[in-house]
């Protein structure tokens, strides 16, 4: 899950950790990401690129990474 609502889907995220339902990962776009699309799916091919160098792609179930810029 790709957001910019922090609370309510980390909360989401932690209440389906506790129950053990389905959860892939969750990506939060920070407010320092600007809100153009074109910067946004840059700054998702940025971030795609340096997890597979770094061997963590893809995310773990329950893992939550912030997106900046």
């Amino acid at each position: 899950m790709v957001t910019c609502n922090r609370d309510d889907f980390l909360a989401a995220t932690h209440d389906a950790f506790a129950s053990s339902g389905p959860n892939a990962g969750l990506l939060i776009l920070t407010h320092r990401l600007p809100r153009d699309p074109a910067r946004i799916v840059h700054a998702l091919a940025r971030w795609v690129e340096k997890r597979k160098e770094t061997g963590a792609w893809p995310m773990q179930d329950y893992e939550v990474d912030f997106l900046s810029h």
